[in-house]
């Protein structure tokens, strides 16, 4: 909500259901920043948007596009990575760190991450 949200939802089994709760008749589009996976077009119009971090091998059914977004594609796009780091300069942009994990325990910091749950980044400290 501190974020801007007039709805939050918590996200996990049955999150395509409890936006339906709020919004019957679904999203336009959804950007699936969780990595949710297909299970999330539940939640969307027909011919809606879905932009996703991670590629699916599924495809959404009821006219709904994908759109894949990857960093690498950004990766020496000056331009764009300027603007970025003027947003997070100004406060605009932020990260939200879940945990701090010393270098060494980085394998249990890869555990946690696809295990779900973490609320915000897991930063490796060396």
């Amino acid at each position: 909500r501190a974020l801007g949200a007039d709805f939050v939802v918590h996200r996990g089994d049955g999150l395509a259901s409890r936006i339906r709760a709020v919004l019957p008749s679904g999203v336009e589009a959804l950007a699936d920043a969780a990595s949710i996976g297909p299970e999330v077009a539940d939640a969307v119009t027909d011919r809606g948007s879905i932009a996703t971090f991670r590629q699916w091998s599924a495809q959404p059914h009821r006219g709904i596009a994908t759109h894949r977004i990857s960093v690498i594609d950004s990766m020496r796009d000056t331009s764009t990575l300027d603007s970025l780091r003027r947003l997070a300069e100004e406060g605009v942009l932020t990260a939200r760190v879940a945990d701090e994990v010393p270098a060494e325990r980085g394998a249990e910091a890869h555990r946690m991450r696809e295990n779900g749950g973490a609320r915000g980044r897991l930063v490796l400290t060396f």
